[in-house]
């Protein structure tokens, strides 16, 4: 039995219908985790923790370059006042004292769970004495201000344990009151996004605040200034760019050799657009 010569165009048809609901219920994801282990170990899976909503998947590292130090400076305290001011970022320092009270207060509030001194014997009555002790000697030092206004709330002196931890660790030179690289042509500064690393729309909409801000902070200097931006969440956006670009590059060769393809069969261009234009509507409508 011979069947309609319907049927192969409703077949066709129903295959290209086939097709454009499974590409509208397709869900597509831009998280980098994607490529590692599906059942990591413990250090995977917290290399995995880390680098999905870890604190460095947050970090921006910002540099700005090719002015005088006196104007760097400047646009640097000017980017960090603006960037403060955003809600889409957690922290922003770049080593001016305008930025440290936030930070203070951190290390009052959790002082007895970063402290690395605490310990079950550190609150017997022997070791609260050496420490209250410890504190009534810090007041005649240089420091004695600020133990003072600390030692009510921080008798056995954590808070300036932490910084003196701090002082001790490696750190960026400073000029004019902000961080400069060692050669002093580049001030840094480090950015904490809200967001989590593998947040990439969110990364790129905080990367675009930075630039923004950037160009309002620069003013006047900002032909001679140079951005630098790098990171976790600048390499998702980057990557997500090229993928993007590779993805829509290959589409378009594709869809070039499979119109060749078509146009060789049905030599006729007419039946060619017809059926590109139908195409198209269905991929518009989704039905």
């Amino acid at each position: 039995m011979r069947l309609p010569a319907r049927w192969p165009v409703a077949l066709w048809l129903a295959g290209l219908a086939l097709c454009v609901v499974i590409l509208a219920r397709t869900s597509f994801t831009a998280d980098m985790t994607a490529f590692l282990p599906r059942s990591p170990t413990p250090a995977q899976q917290v290399l995995v923790e880390q680098l999905r909503d870890g604190v460095v998947s947050r970090l921006i590292l910002v540099g700005i370059e090719g002015a005088p130090t006196e104007t760097l400076a400047a646009t640097s305290k000017a980017l960090a006042a603006r960037l403060r001011q955003d809600s889409r970022f957690a922290a922003v320092n770049n080593g001016a004292t305008e930025g440290l009270a936030a930070d203070a207060d951190f290390l009052l509030r959790h002082r007895y769970l970063l402290s690395s001194q605490v310990t079950p014997q550190h609150f017997s009555a022997a070791s609260l004495r050496t420490a209250l002790e410890d504190q009534l000697q810090s007041l005649g030092s240089a420091a004695g201000v600020f133990v003072e206004r600390l030692l009510p709330q921080d008798p056995t002196g954590e808070v300036l344990h932490m910084l003196e931890q701090f002082e001790a660790q490696a750190r960026p030179g400073s000029r004019h009151g902000v961080w400069f690289g060692r050669d002093g042509r580049r001030a840094l500064m480090v950015v904490q996004t809200r967001a989590a690393g593998f947040d990439i729309d969110a990364q790129e909409q905080a990367l675009a605040a930075i630039r923004s801000a950037y160009d309002q902070a620069a003013g006047a200097s900002a032909g001679d200034l140079r951005l630098l931006l790098t990171g976790p969440g600048v390499f998702s956006v980057h990557s997500r760019a090229s993928i993007r670009g590779d993805a829509e590059r290959f589409s378009v060769i594709a869809t070039v050799l499979i119109a060749g393809l078509l146009l060789t069969v049905y030599r006729s261009p007419r039946l060619l657009a017809l059926g590109r234009c139908w195409f198209a509507k269905m991929a518009r409508t989704g039905s």
